[in-house]
């Protein structure tokens, strides 16, 4: 889990205004390691090529919000993110991973991530809810 802390958006060759494409490069401080190592200096670097057609995923826009009648409608910003990354620095954001600010994730799953999973026994390593006979 982290919080964004800088944020340098910077135009793509034929679109000025950055509506559709753009370089993002961000900066988190990490409040909490949920897996692995904590990062080094206690901060995580990204930086993503955004363009709406190239799976990645934008800071300004995580994802794209509807209401009830298919419409769009403004994205909820929250600068509270959880973070799934690997690799080295610094990270793209992918719309294929699961990289998501908070306010975006169900509340359930909040719970299910904040408090270690379901607790296993044995061999099993799903996310299958295990029980003591």
């Amino acid at each position: 889990m982290a919080r964004l802390v800088t944020l340098t958006r910077t135009p793509l060759p034929g679109d000025p205004t950055m509506e559709f494409t753009a370089l993002e490069d961000a900066t988190f401080d990490v409040l909490l390691t949920l897996k692995g190592p904590a990062p080094h200096q206690g901060q995580v670097r990204t930086h993503t090529e955004y363009s709406g057609g190239n799976c990645t995923r934008s800071i300004i826009n995580p994802i794209e919000v509807v209401d009830d009648d298919g419409s769009e409608v403004l994205n909820p910003f929250s600068d509270i993110w959880i973070l799934f990354v690997g690799g080295k620095e610094p990270y793209e954001l992918s719309n294929l991973g699961d990289s998501l600010p908070i306010n975006l994730f169900n509340p359930s799953d909040l719970h299910f991530l904040l408090s270690g999973g379901p607790p296993h026994t044995g061999p099993n390593k799903s996310l299958e809810r295990t029980h003591d006979e």
